[in-house]
């Protein structure tokens, strides 16, 4: 499995590179498409659709798969409804055809590939407006006149060779008329792989630690969290994870879990994952006590007592929820990989301890794009079978491990449900 993960982004743009080398910190690895490279011939497009993020990085997980995952604006700007029959991932200069494999569902596990999560809900969206504690995320084919919403992508390769230089999009839409051919949209091109990968070193100590809500084919959680932020969609957490800690029994805590200190991961130590320098460090918000429930906070503190590192490249990185008094630096203080920052903690819009990593493209948590990242090293200890609601799993006893895969990997994105083990040697 892990001969075939070398981080992707050596396809369209330098191979990753360890953060903070001083030679990233040029930003942006490609150059502009040339007018008319890789473009469809005219063609009028109703529904349109628009790539959140500048540019797609393909990113090498520990699922053994490389990840194109982005996410899009999909909007009817016809005067009839439009009905989506696909939107397949394309190759612009392999004459449009079809690339990679685009698999994603919603929460519960209902295929959602080619489906926009409208803006506006739609006439025919029957769903009941709950599905017990999990949130209904509605998607839909049927887009009417002027509605507009988000469809969610994860395009996978088994190979790097297979990965396209760059990426379109084929639409096909039902006709208007009853009996009538499905019309084809082609758009034009976007590029892959412009920033190179952050290598970073885990943030945690230990074994057992729960990548919950990790990248890249559920569109749930962190991989929806795109909102309106100073006028423009941005797509901050579709990267992120929320690191639990599994103890012995497999479950979050040991005793009830609506006490803060029977998590296991309560206290832990949270360490830099690279070197850089700190742009942001607050403490001073106290620990939600009301575990299992969301809190309703102000919005300068939804990250909670947290961190936000510049480790260079245009890359930064947010350490989110530490634990009140615990924060260890200061802005402008430069940090030595391994450097503790900080503690596991349960502050700001969290309802448990975890620790929330992510990288992003900007100092600001949330008015920025985030950005795939791979550790360079961690043992791979299992993964966690997919659940409509894993907090409730969580915290209702001993989760089930599968640990068929396991082992020491390099270079890898964390996956969706793994469980792993963080410098060990520590």
């Amino acid at each position: 499995m892990v001969t075939l993960l070398a981080a992707a982004s050596s396809i369209a743009a330098p191979p990753a590179r360890a953060a903070g080398d001083d030679a990233q910190t040029g930003g942006e690895q490609c150059a502009a498409i040339p007018p008319g490279f890789g473009h469809p011939s005219f063609n009028l497009t109703p529904v349109t659709l628009q790539l959140v993020q500048p540019s797609v990085e393909p990113v090498a997980a520990t699922d053994g798969l490389i990840h194109l995952a982005y996410a899009a604006q999909v909007t009817n700007t016809g005067a009839q409804r439009a009905d989506i029959v696909s939107v397949v991932p394309v190759d612009p200069l392999a004459d449009f055809t079809p690339t990679g494999r685009n698999l994603i569902t919603d929460p519960q596990g209902r295929d959602v590939a080619g489906k926009v999560r409208l803006f506006v809900r739609s006439p025919d969206d029957t769903v009941p407006d709950d599905e017990g504690t999990q949130p209904v995320l509605r998607f839909s084919t049927h887009v009417l006149a002027g509605n507009a919403g988000l469809m969610y992508f994860d395009v996978t390769y088994t190979e790097p060779a297979l990965i396209p230089r760059l990426l379109a999009h084929e639409i096909t839409l039902a006709s208007s008329t009853e009996g009538g051919a499905p019309s084809t949209e082609l758009t034009n091109p976007v590029p892959l792989g412009c920033k190179a990968l952050a290598v970073l070193s885990p943030p945690l100590v230990g074994h057992g630690w729960f990548a919950n809500g990790a990248c890249c084919s559920v569109a749930a959680y962190h991989r929806t969290n795109v909102m309106g932020v100073n006028g423009a969609l941005q797509a901050f957490s579709q990267f992120a994870i929320d690191f639990d800690l599994l103890g012995p029994n497999n479950a979050c805590c040991n005793g009830p879990f609506e006490v803060l200190t029977n998590w296991w991961g309560y206290n832990a130590p949270v360490l830099a994952a690279a070197a850089g320098v700190v742009v942001e460090a607050v403490d001073g918000v106290p620990d939600n006590q009301a575990v299992g429930k969301v809190p309703v906070v102000a919005l300068a503190d939804l990250n909670g007592n947290h961190v936000v590192e510049d480790i260079g490249g245009g890359r930064y990185i947010t350490y989110d929820h530490l634990k009140l008094g615990s924060v260890r630096v200061s802005a402008g203080e430069r940090l030595r990989p391994g450097e503790l920052i900080g503690r596991v903690g349960s502050s700001g819009l969290s309802g448990g301890p975890h620790l929330h990593f992510q990288v992003q493209d900007s100092p600001s948590p949330v008015d920025a794009n985030g950005l795939p990242f791979v550790f360079a090293t961690q043992l791979l200890e299992g993964r966690v079978p997919e659940s409509s609601n894993v907090f409730e799993n969580l915290v209702a006893g001993p989760l089930t491990i599968d640990r068929t895969h396991t082992g020491v990997v390099h270079n890898l994105m964390p996956a969706r449900n793994g469980v792993f083990g963080f410098n060990l040697s520590q």
